[in-house]
C-alpha cells in the first residue's frame, strides 16, 4: 500500500482565482479517447459561454435585490411619515374640538363668581381642568400667554391697541389664551398690545 502525504489529500488552495481564471488555464489540446481535439474546444467555448450567462444572471439578480431592499426601505419610511401625519392630523382635529371647552373652564375660573363658589366643588372643577389640560399637553397640545412680550403677526392677533408707557406692540394683556402643536400655531393669542405707532 502506498504512504499518501497530506499534499495527497487537501486540494490545493485556489484563492483569488475565479471560475474564468480555471477556465483560461485549462488546455484542452490534447486528442480524446475518439481521437477528437475540436469537440474539447466546443465544451470549452460552451462553458465559458455558460458561466458568462450565470455571472450576468447572479449581477442581474443581486442589482433586483438591492433595489427590492431600497424600495422596502424607503416604504418603511414613508408609511412612518404618513402614520405621523395622520396622527398629527386627528390630534389637531381633536384640540380645535376641545379648545371651546378650555376656554369655557379659563372664563369661569377668572371670573369674581369664582371665589364665591364652595370651596370643596371649586378644587373639584379645577381637578378636572388640571387631568384635562395635562392629558392634552402630553399629547402635543401647548397653550401660552405673552403679556410682556412683543406682538407677533405669527402668534397674536390684536383684540385691542391703547396708548400706553410701554414699547409699542407690548402686549398687555391676554384676552384669549393661544395654542400651539409643535410649531403649528392652532389658534393665535388674542391680545391687548400698546399702540404699534
Amino acid at each position: 500500500m502506498k504512504n499518501m502525504s497530506k499534499n495527497d489529500i487537501d486540494p490545493p488552495e485556489y484563492e483569488g482565482i475565479s471560475p474564468e481564471d480555471e477556465l483560461d488555464d485549462v488546455s484542452f489540446d490534447e486528442i480524446d479517447s475518439d481521437g477528437n481535439s475540436a469537440s474539447s474546444q466546443t465544451k470549452l467555448k460552451e462553458l465559458r459561454e455558460k458561466l458568462k450567462k450565470a455571472s450576468a444572471e447572479r449581477d442581474e439578480y443581486l442589482a433586483q435585490l438591492q433595489r427590492e431592499r431600497a424600495d422596502a426601505v424607503n416604504l418603511r419610511r414613508e408609511e412612518e411619515q404618513k402614520r405621523k401625519n395622520l396622527k398629527s392630523h386627528i390630534h389637531a382635529s381633536l384640540f380645535a374640538d376641545l379648545i371651546p371647552a378650555l376656554d369655557s373652564f379659563d372664563a369661569a375660573m377668572r371670573g369674581a363668581a369664582w371665589q364665591n363658589v364652595d370651596a370643596n366643588w371649586r378644587m373639584g372643577v379645577e381637578y378636572i381642568y388640571q387631568q384635562l389640560t395635562k392629558a392634552l399637553t402630553e399629547n402635543g397640545l401647548e397653550s401660552f400667554e405673552s403679556v410682556g412680550k412683543q406682538y407677533d403677526s405669527e402668534l397674536h392677533e390684536i383684540h385691542a391697541e391703547i396708548d400706553s408707557d410701554h414699547p409699542p406692540g407690548q402686549i398687555l394683556e391676554t384676552i384669549q389664551r393661544g395654542y400651539k402643536q409643535g410649531s403649528e400655531v392652532l389658534r393665535p393669542e388674542k391680545v391687548t398690545i400698546s399702540k404699534l405707532i
